[in-house]
């Protein structure tokens, strides 16, 4: 996981660049060389590559039987999808004590920031495993598009003066310890833990 998300990085950071050249290029009305177009078409074409090894990730895990139970199970939850259920399932520990290991492991745990009586903004450390986080993000804006009562807790938050993105990561966090406690009980997904706003 550590390679693909170093690599979904890279090759991102990659078309940002190309992208700011060919319109530097456009701007001094240059034309664009062959090397440039084969520079362009291998980043398109390492990008579907990357894209092709976590499918065969994602396949080796879901053929693990001991998992699919499991699988099921945060299938209910809203936004989860094949993958970031049988990502969960494969490396989150169930035997963790509590759900606060979870959140930090992935790194969606808050940093305090703060210095005698001052108190600043605290901020996710981001410590964590950076492929989950961006999945389970995914997921939350998943969640926030197609789910009554998680787009009902967005809009909640963001009339609270959260921004879209605090508002998500609070709501990756909140979907993280529904799965825990699923996993933990042994149950599936119950909508009234999302309290009605």
């Amino acid at each position: 996981m550590g390679l693909l998300a170093s690599l979904e990085k890279n090759i991102q950071a990659l078309k940002t660049s190309l992208k700011g050249y060919f319109e530097c290029q456009a701007n001094l009305k240059i034309e664009i060389s062959q090397a440039e177009e084969n520079i362009k078409a291998l980043i398109l074409e390492l990008s579907k590559q990357v894209k092709q090894l976590e499918k065969e990730m994602i396949e080796l895990i879901l053929s693990k039987e001991k998992n699919t139970q499991k699988q099921k199970s945060l299938l209910t939850i809203p936004g989860y999808s094949v993958t970031v259920a049988a990502l969960i399932a494969q490396f989150l520990d169930t035997d963790s004590k509590h759900s606060k290991e979870w959140i930090a492991y992935i790194g969606l745990d808050i940093s305090v920031r703060q210095s005698g009586s001052w108190r600043g903004k605290g901020r996710i450390t981001k410590r964590g495993n950076p492929y989950l986080r961006k999945r389970l993000y995914q997921a939350a804006w998943g969640a926030t598009m197609n789910y009554k009562e998680i787009g009902a807790y967005y809009k909640h938050l963001k009339n609270s003066g959260r921004t879209h993105v605090e508002a998500l990561v609070i709501i990756s966090r909140k979907l993280l310890r529904i799965a825990f406690a699923i996993l933990k009980n042994n149950t599936v997904y119950d909508p009234n833990c999302i309290p009605a706003y």
